[in-house]
């Protein structure tokens, strides 16, 4: 599937897009080093609606408690009232914010918190009925190689929460000792046996049914990302921050139509991708993804 030009000229190449994204580059705000609590940022947050925040200060929002959020989110909503497709709010607020203020207004619906709940009860059922296969996949893992079976990291979730997500485990231990955080490459020698299969499979990501009952994540979304790469992306993509604004999933639109984009150019691809998604999904488009998640795993496993 490829995106049209139109859709690139409305999401990439949209002037209200880029205005803001320099905007921002030049507004002398400073970018945190790591994403630990800057009380000087936050303190800043304070007259700062969360549909205005770039990357990095969104970053700190996800450091407040969730009551502050929550009144934040409030706030905005009782601004926007809901958008929809109307033309009008769209000139009148520009993209990025209609983006924001559409996904905050979906994820404080009753539609939502019904459906969450229910995907949290299919997550539990479905790590339940597969319980045999993540036991044999665990001996597999300790037998094969050396260290934990299951891979915890943090990675940023809706609205850059952090959070520990859970995988089995498929390079060799500590993998990153020598290099430092870099991409994984097809071929990458840092892969064990069972973990090049279990990554062609998918069956790695598995654990995170655990991550969606916790509430961290979601079955169709965008898929979490750290904060190393998440920063380094922000600096060539233009709001980049956008994709934080709908929750983290297993699978999803960019995941189906893309590949692993182990790159900037690749990443800069699939967030057209995720662009493509915040601004025209619908119900149809989520049922589209469950078959196409299937065929993804069996096309990565004829590669």
């Amino acid at each position: 599937m490829q995106l049209t030009s139109g859709m690139r000229r409305v999401v990439m190449d949209n002037p209200v897009i880029m205005a803001a994204h320099a905007s921002s580059a030049n507004s002398g705000r400073t970018d945190s080093p790591y994403p630990e609590r800057d009380e000087h940022l936050l303190t800043g947050l304070a007259d700062l609606s969360i549909v205005q925040m770039n990357f990095q200060e969104l970053v700190q929002f996800g450091r407040l408690t969730q009551a502050e959020q929550a009144r934040q989110i409030k706030q905005v909503l009782q601004r926007f009232k809901g958008p929809t497709e109307d033309p009008a709010l769209l000139d009148q607020a520009g993209i990025p914010v209609f983006i924001k203020a559409k996904w905050l207004s979906f994820y404080s619906s009753p539609g939502w918190h019904i459906l969450n709940w229910l995907q949290r009860v299919l997550a539990l059922i479905l790590a339940l009925l597969v319980s045999p296969i993540l036991i044999i996949i665990a001996v597999a893992i300790r037998v094969t190689s050396s260290g934990p079976i299951i891979f915890k990291q943090e990675r940023l979730g809706w609205l850059c929460r952090p959070f520990t997500l859970y995988k089995f485990r498929t390079m060799v231990d500590d993998a990153e000792a020598g290099t430092g955080p870099v991409w994984a490459s097809k071929g990458d020698p840092r892969y064990t046996r069972i973990g090049r299969l279990l990554r062609a499979t998918r069956l790695d990501e598995v654990p995170q049914l655990f991550n969606i009952v916790k509430g961290d994540m979601s079955l169709i979304g965008f898929r979490p990302i750290r904060y190393h790469f998440a920063h380094l992306i922000d600096q060539h993509v233009p709001h980049y921050e956008l994709r934080f604004f709908v929750m983290p999933g297993i699978t999803g639109w960019p995941q189906v139509w893309h590949d692993y984009a182990g790159s900037i150019e690749g990443q800069k691809k699939k967030f057209e991708y995720e662009l493509h998604y915040l601004m025209w999904s619908n119900w149809r488009t989520n049922i589209e993804i469950i078959p196409r998640t299937a065929l993804a795993v069996i096309r990565r496993i004829g590669q």
